[in-house]
């Protein structure tokens, strides 16, 4: 949903403008208890958290949901092992480069594995910054920060 204006703004367009494509995403892990640990920590980097716990019959643990303000992103019991999805991954969304690197870091002290240290990325943009992870079951996961301040000429003008 739309963000108020600034003080400083008028809106440009009076269209409300709902950036987000998805519902949720989730991916599937191995060991959900092992896991959550890992995206616990890189989740809070973020500023989210753990909004939904799913307990199977016997009472473990089968799922978790995390977002800032519902359960955005999901791990899930996979089976046995769980197989990632060749050239699949999710990309969250980070609020900066300094964000980006202490996700990356935040992982990597986690027991994820490191696929791309973060820095920029011009040959997808010249404002794209990302750091890549694999999970504790190869899903491949970015932290972008993607400089969004070109959409302030778009939604408003300056008073």
């Amino acid at each position: 949903h739309r963000p108020s204006p600034q003080p400083w703004c008028t809106l440009v367009d009076p269209q409300p403008v709902d950036p987000i494509m998805f519902s949720h995403v989730s991916v599937g892990v191995t060991d959900v208890e092992q896991s959550s640990k890992l995206y616990d920590a890189l989740m809070v980097v973020l500023g989210c958290k753990r909004h939904k716990e799913v307990h199977g019959d016997d009472g473990k643990l089968v799922a978790v949901g995390y977002g800032k303000y519902f359960p955005a992103f999901w791990i899930q019991q996979a089976g046995e092992k769980a197989q990632p999805s060749p050239g699949a991954h999710v990309s969250f969304t980070a609020s900066s480069q300094a964000q980006v690197q202490q996700w990356h870091a935040a992982g990597m002290d986690n027991g994820a594995i490191n696929e791309g240290a973060p820095g920029p990325r011009p040959q997808y943009d010249e404002r794209y910054y990302g750091g890549f992870l694999l999970d504790l079951d190869g899903n491949k996961l970015e932290a972008t920060f993607f400089d969004m301040g070109f959409l302030m000429n778009t939604f408003c003008s300056v008073q």
